[in-house]
This record gives C-alpha cells, structure tokens and sequence, in this order.
C-alpha cells in the first residue's frame, strides 16, 4: 500500500523507501464512543501509537447521533448502528487515517 501523499508529514508508518508500508491496526470495545473522556482516551491512545486502522465494538451509536461526535480528528468514519433508539448498546464502526483508501465490500 502506497501513501498518497508522500512529501506530507502525517507521522504514519510508510517506510523511508517507499517500497513497504506496515499498517498498525487496533480493536477494541469502548461502551459509548459518544462520551467524549472515552473519544479522548481513544485518541491518545491511537496518537501515542500511531495507529492507522480502528475496529470498535460497542459504540452505543444511534441515528441521532452526528459523525462529528464520535471521529477522532484525521480520520473518517464508517460506522453501522443500532437500529433504533430504543435499543440498548450495540453499534460498530471502523475509523481510519484520512491519507488511506479503504473500499468497502
């Protein structure tokens, strides 16, 4: 995988050659992604390991709920909810640096 970008200084993990790239992958389950101590644990915990790709499970995401509360700054967001707002828990996501394309299947 190439970085698109490659005179930007975006501290990821493409290698000095240009020829490899390693990607740093985390997953985890973070009950309420929406509350912003857990956002913030979570980015400092990417930012401290630069990390590039992010599974989470139990984002408690409902519809109702924008993007811009539950991204981590330089990276999108693709994320599936509960079904309504009735529910309780649930919702996953997947969070990844904005420099990568990623496709969905």
């Amino acid at each position: 995988m190439k970085n698109k970008n490659k005179n930007s200084n975006n501290n990821s993990n493409y290698d000095k050659q240009g020829d490899n790239s390693v990607l740093k992958v985390l997953y985890t389950n973070v009950r309420s992604l929406t509350r912003s101590t857990k956002r913030e644990e979570l980015q400092m915990l990417v930012n401290s390991n630069n990390i590039d790709i992010i599974g989470i499970i139990e984002t408690w995401g409902r519809p109702d709920i924008g993007d811009c509360e539950m991204v981590i700054p330089g990276f999108k967001l693709y994320r599936k909810d509960r079904a309504t707002l009735n529910e309780k828990g649930r919702g996953s996501s997947t969070v990844h640096k904005g420099y990568l394309t990623i496709g969905r299947i």
